[in-house]
């Protein structure tokens, strides 16, 4: 499986951000992924690979082993940016996956190293108000800021350069360091739901306190503070979206005719407003994504799975197929799904199943060109192949068919077992779906294929960042947020 490196939403800011150079000192390593991913896409000619873990010094020494390009990637068990190896000009530097002070204190350690770098790109898990003041304070110049959403939860991602300069746009508030000028100025629109998860946090945290008989100063400052950056980023916004807008920007992204004669796509519940703020993107349109639409102020629902497959008598709270409807409706919240048809589309479900798996030449599967078939770049046995799926769709597997080496696969995100004849008739040896029946395997396996069962919710969840991507770039004005309330139904 040589080459196919797949990084989380993470390490691909970081990767981004890092651009080319000459030699990366890839600090906290952990696998190795982000050193790997930059020799072979290109951007590095050499990359140390550092870890205080020698379990993971040795998985990322491992990894370059595998890969054959031990005689450019040198992994090493290191203290931060003790290094054991110089590291040959120019040079940039990486510091992921631990605290924004711990950042902090590795790089006023090693104050010559950082200094020497042309870029620090830093992944703070926690501590990114504490990381920000140090690199205001110590003359690192912030250059560019991402936001990330991954799992359930924000991260952000921030790139420095060393001596350079921070200028501060007029109307940030001042002295505050929790989230950065550059992500306000240049990217507003990721900011804006991390500002709104704040909000909504500090809020809960204030009527806590407020029930106790407390009202603390810090958590009223925290939330004036938000409201400004909020006011700041949104201002300019001459009007919200138009529902319409929205509706052709679909059809582009998934067209309604692509979705297969059972389906039911497209605005699902309407809604009076023509113009919308907000949306919030799901992969379901359950009663606790209803409450989090209302909460944060969302005026659409837009899921993948849609509602009313089909026919109802009746719309009732205490029914589990209708609630949700009835909630939308009761709140003027309007519901569109794009389910077959973003299976299918070019950059949808299944497309995007294949570049997280590391399938390469993907294609559409005839006659109903909704599952996607392609290769890795050289054959890998079952058992590996099924370490690579549980560990890229942070999944639990169920697999049938024998240990042998597989490089033509076909994949269909959620139940997808019973396309197991498609699968065959195009020549994969590996069909990869959520949902898998009993008898679909064994008659999978009697047409010679094997079968990797990893989740519905796995398989198909993972489209939802790169179509809110898309729909940012469209530059439609509003907000698309993640849900953060969804979970999946079955653990």
């Amino acid at each position: 499986m040589r080459n196919a490196i797949r990084m989380d939403e993470r390490l691909r800011a970081v990767y981004e951000l890092l651009g080319e150079v000459k030699t990366v000192a890839d600090i906290g390593c952990d696998h190795g992924y982000l050193s790997a991913a930059l020799i072979l896409g290109g951007r590095a000619e050499r990359a140390v690979a550092s870890d205080i873990s020698p379990v993971s010094a040795a998985k990322a020494g491992a990894l370059a082993s595998e890969l054959g390009i031990e005689d450019r990637m040198t992994a090493c068990e290191a203290d931060g940016l003790e290094l054991p190896v110089p590291l040959e000009k120019p040079y940039s530097i990486a510091i992921c996956g631990m605290g924004g002070e711990l950042i902090a204190r590795i790089i006023e350690r090693s104050r010559a190293a950082a200094e020497g770098a042309g870029r620090i790109v830093m992944q703070p898990m926690r501590g990114e108000a504490e990381l920000r003041e140090y690199l205001y304070e110590n003359g690192f110049g912030i250059e560019d800021e991402r936001v990330i959403f991954e799992a359930g939860r924000y991260y952000q991602v921030i790139s420095a350069i060393p001596k350079g300069e921070n200028r501060i746009p007029e109307g940030f508030p001042k002295g505050w360091f929790r989230f950065g000028w550059v992500m306000a100025e240049r990217h507003g629109g990721e900011l804006l739901p991390l500002l709104h998860h704040y909000r909504g946090v500090y809020e809960r945290e204030l009527a806590n306190a407020k029930e106790k008989g407390r009202a603390p100063e810090g958590l009223v400052r925290e939330i004036e503070r938000t409201d400004a950056l909020i006011a700041l980023i949104g201002g300019g916004k001459e009007k919200p979206m138009l529902l319409k807008d929205f509706l052709n920007a679909m059809e582009s992204i998934a067209p309604r005719e692509l979705a297969l004669e059972f389906d039911n796509p497209g605005l699902i519940v309407g809604t009076e407003a023509e113009r919308i703020d907000r949306v919030l993107v799901a992969l379901d349109c359950t009663n606790a994504v209803v409450r989090e639409a209302k909460e944060k102020g969302c005026g659409l629902v837009f899921t993948h799975h849609p509602l009313l497959f089909r026919a109802v008598k009746r719309i009732a709270p205490d029914d589990p197929v209708t609630s949700p409807v009835y909630n939308l409706i009761r709140n003027g919240i309007g519901m569109f799904a794009a389910h077959t048809n973003l299976d299918s589309a070019e950059g949808g479900v299944n497309t995007e199943l294949c570049r997280v798996l590391g399938i390469m030449n993907e294609r559409p599967v005839p006659p109903e060109n909704l599952c996607r078939v392609g290769e890795l770049e050289s054959p890998a046995p079952f058992s590996q192949i099924i370490k690579l799926v549980e560990e890229r769709l942070h999944t639990k597997v169920r697999a049938a068919g024998p240990e042998r080496p597989i490089r033509r696969i076909m994949v269909c995100g959620g139940s997808g077992g019973s396309e197991y004849p498609a699968a065959a008739e195009c020549g994969a040896e590996l069909l990869i779906t959520g949902e898998c029946r009993h008898n679909e395997a064994i008659e999978a396996i009697h047409s010679g294929l094997n079968v990797i069962a990893a989740g519905h919710y796995e398989t198909e969840r993972i489209v939802l960042a790169p179509l809110v991507r898309k729909l940012r770039e469209a530059n439609l004005g509003a907000e698309f947020i993640i849900s953060e309330a969804e979970e999946n139904p079955l653990r």
